[in-house]
């Protein structure tokens, strides 16, 4: 993960000679003797910077932002993903094996633009969160010419402007990473004011039309579609009914009829989640929200992590009157789960905490290449995970049924 940004930050975490070219290409004259600099005395380069007028301190602030966004190990993996996705000579050219995340950041973006613009759109789609999966779409290609994906930004921004009058404009970028499809959707947003200095210092308000993200999964060995959109619960269906009309030509049934995590199981003291010791992790429910049967009454649970034999099972037996509140009565619809992967050849050490929303909404989007496949194995053999064979409507399936009940750990 890379630092908080600053300016200073980034001066002292950029080699002299990678920052030379950095401004440089730029064409921002810094009026620095660049060989006489020390690696770590960044004094002279912020004086100097300091010096710049306000309009080339922005122009290299903005630039100096968009590198930062890659400059941490997940980051420099995407870059390193992007590159081998192009299969690009330029970047072996250019890009030193011994770079540290910084320097591989700043001369992708010099020398590499194309790769470091994949390398953005691989990064933000990994790290988007509440990904809500379903798993019944056909399983074949999908249609990436560009007039399907025109025809996509088309039918979202016809949805948005019938439905909401948001969403005039509507930009699709798509990619393909592993064996799944990204298409990331820019639909304008509405109109709104902010608060900004002119160049003479006045303070004045100005009308921005911004954008907002809409993401869509698709894994066509899976026939699965995995959907980002925050804040438009209702517009969901529509918006996949859009996506499976105009990249997969398919029409696409009400999604909701569909359980693809199912959580209530979870819940009963005896459900314990066992791992393989060859795997090298441990595993552990740190959060569960539970409701009343045909209400909106909730209790969220969350144990301590600082103590190790705390549980939500031991929380739930004294926290809870069980007596007046048997477990029958309450369902289990959000769950967080936390992964604790132990070090191992190949792997990368570390910890991941997978939220899951009944039915059909999950963080495991964003996961380490290294993880996931071992979470997505434990999701399934806990039947916590359904695929498309396993899939019944919401109501006439009882929810939860009981996991394996042995010893983890």
């Amino acid at each position: 993960m890379s630092r908080q940004f600053t300016v200073q930050t980034f001066f002292r975490c950029v080699s002299v000679y990678a920052l030379r070219e950095f401004f440089d290409h730029l064409k921002l004259n810094m009026d620095l003797e660049w060989g006489k600099i020390r690696p770590n005395n960044i004094q002279p380069i912020i004086e100097t910077f300091d010096r710049l007028d306000r309009a080339d301190q922005a122009k290299a602030e903005i630039a100096m932002r968009e590198i930062h966004t890659l400059c941490g190990t997940n980051g420099s993996e995407s870059i390193t993903q992007a590159a081998a996705l192009r299969k690009s000579s330029r970047f072996d050219k250019f890009i030193a094996r011994d770079a540290t995340v910084y320097e591989k950041a700043v001369w992708c973006w010099i020398y590499c633009p194309s790769i470091f613009r994949q390398a953005q759109q691989l990064h933000y789609a990994e790290n988007l969160t509440w990904w809500r999966k379903r798993n019944d779409l056909p399983h074949h290609q999908p249609d990436t010419s560009v007039h399907a994906i025109k025809q996509l930004g088309r039918g979202l921004s016809k949805l948005l402007m019938d439905n909401q009058w948001r969403g005039g404009r509507c930009t699709v970028d798509w990619f393909e990473h592993q064996g799944t499809y990204y298409f990331l959707a820019y639909p304008d947003d509405y109109m709104t004011r902010i608060p900004v200095h002119t160049r003479t210092g006045n303070l004045v308000c100005r009308k921005i039309r911004p954008t907002f993200t809409v993401a869509f999964a698709f894994c066509p060995e899976d026939g699965s579609l995995e959907l980002h959109m925050l804040n438009n619960r209702m517009m969901r269906e529509k918006v996949e009914q859009v996506f499976a009309r105009e990249i997969l030509a398919h029409n696409l049934v009400a999604w909701k009829e569909f359980v693809t995590y199912d959580l209530d199981h979870l819940k009963y003291p005896g459900t314990v989640l066992s791992v393989d010791p060859v795997d090298k992790l441990y595993v552990k429910i740190h959060k569960m929200r539970l409701t009343r049967r045909g209400s909106q009454q909730r209790v969220h649970l969350e144990i301590d992590p600082g103590q190790h034999q705390d549980s939500i099972h031991l929380m739930m037996s004294g926290m809870l009157n069980l007596e007046q509140n048997p477990l029958e009565e309450l369902i289990a619809d959000r769950v967080t789960i936390c992964f604790e992967f132990l070090q191992k050849q190949g792997r990368k050490a570390g910890k991941k905490c997978v939220e899951i929303g009944y039915p059909a909404t999950c963080n495991m989007r964003n996961t380490h290449p290294h993880w996931e496949p071992i979470i997505l194995k434990y999701l399934k053999r806990w039947g916590i995970h359904r695929d498309q064979s396993q899939s019944t409507e919401v109501d006439s399936s009882p929810l939860g049924h009981y996991a394996a009940v042995h010893p983890w750990g």
